[in-house]
């Protein structure tokens, strides 16, 4: 009703999916998420490829009673999404972000998002973003990225081929079938947890490797893969028996407190 551009798209990576693991990704969300995003895409599709770009983009700061105001003026790619992401150190309740007038957000506080999706109305040629801080408040080194759609799609549809099949979750456990070659591997969107996470593949034990430093990898062997995993609390049996030894001790405590108060009486 309102032609406002949202970003659920039709594009989508599945749960699991066989991949090449050729290069190893160091988690650098504080630097810069657009190149970490980048580098996953281009290793979970096979495609290198630069899906987020720098956007083009003109900005002012102007000073205000209360602070600072700085507007940014965007151009609009026919076919890409607009984020932007500012890196901010300290905590200040007083940053606030106009999106382009469709919705205001507040910023750099606890909470709140860091990369933000920049809504656009139809026929718009350029979008608008205004950040309005504290004079104290200090970014630098902001980011404006274009996620391509058309590079995204042709990325998304190559995963969808090597999803993996009769995929399963239920009470802590995952249970997945995929095909596949003995230099591939298992992606999985499940975060990583060695300590947790107990899996057999083919019904052998193994030890799965890391993501981009986040998710849970499994090799994989030639020909059909039946992987199991079934996740425990690390830890949870040494604290079950802490627990019970110190509801031992306190019980044993308040048995004693009570003979000895028959005792003196």
């Amino acid at each position: 009703m309102t032609g406002v551009q949202t970003c659920a798209l039709p594009i989508f990576f599945p749960f699991a999916f066989s991949y090449r693991p050729v290069q190893k990704i160091k988690r650098q969300a504080a630097a810069n998420p657009f190149g970490y995003q980048n580098k996953i895409i281009s290793s979970a599709s096979g495609i290198e490829a630069e899906y987020y770009t720098p956007a083009v983009y003109h900005a002012e700061t102007r000073k205000t009673k209360k602070g600072l105001k700085k507007i940014y003026q965007i151009e609009v790619p026919k076919d890409g999404l607009l984020y932007v992401y500012f890196p901010w150190k300290k905590e200040n309740n007083g940053v606030q972000i106009d999106l382009n007038g469709c919705k205001k957000i507040a910023y750099a506080c606890w909470l709140s998002p860091s990369v933000v999706y920049v809504p656009t109305k139809a026929g718009e040629t350029t979008a608008k973003i205004t950040v309005t801080m504290p004079r104290n408040f200090i970014f630098k080194d902001e980011q404006l990225f274009v996620l391509d759609l058309s590079r995204f799609r042709k990325a998304s549809a190559v995963i969808n081929r090597r999803a993996a099949q009769k995929i399963q979750v239920k009470n802590k456990s995952i249970f997945c079938e995929i095909d596949g070659k003995t230099d591939e591997a298992l992606f999985l969107s499940v975060p990583e947890d060695k300590a947790g996470w107990r899996i057999t593949r083919n019904g052998k034990k193994i030890t799965a490797d890391t993501f981009a430093d986040c998710f849970i990898s499994i090799p994989l062997q030639s020909g059909k893969n039946k992987i199991e995993m079934h996740y425990r609390v690390p830890m949870f049996k040494i604290g079950g028996v802490i627990s019970l030894l110190t509801l031992s001790a306190l019980v044993c405590y308040e048995v004693l407190k009570r003979k000895n108060r028959l005792s003196a009486g």
